[in-house]
């Protein structure tokens, strides 16, 4: 199936006009854990070094979790504009 894709898909430009530009530096990926809302006020939660949360524990750190990224996301806007 790669090979399809590769063949109607090409790789965009490596060189040239409309190039992509090449990373700074190299992109490290870090495994934060998995988070799942399941309702009620309820989630599950799988962070490294701490194990499994679930529950009404994990439904609150979920509801936390959401409002710093929002607030983060509104003071982003605002000190763009």
């Amino acid at each position: 199936m790669a090979k399809l894709l590769k063949k109607h898909n090409p790789p965009p430009h490596t060189q040239g006009e409309g190039a992509l530009p090449r990373p700074e530096k190299a992109f490290k990926y870090t495994h934060l854990g998995s988070l799942a809302y399941v309702g009620a006020d309820k989630a599950v939660m799988d962070i490294p070094k701490m194990g499994p949360i679930t529950g009404w524990t994990a439904g609150q750190l979920f509801c936390i979790s959401q409002s710093s990224v929002i607030a983060h996301m509104c003071l982003y806007n605002v000190l763009q504009h």
